[in-house]
């Protein structure tokens, strides 16, 4: 689980170099990732 959480967030950041995504809006989908993360552990 950990080892997706952590691909998820690579491929936010790759995405957002593609696609030129602001680094707000990139904060915001690490932050949501990390979330998913505590949920899956909780």
């Amino acid at each position: 689980m950990l080892a997706y959480a952590y691909v998820s967030v690579l491929d936010i950041d790759f995405t957002c170099k593609v696609t030129k995504i602001n680094w707000k809006k990139k904060l915001f989908l690490l932050n949501f990732v990390r979330l998913q993360c505590v949920r899956i552990k909780g």
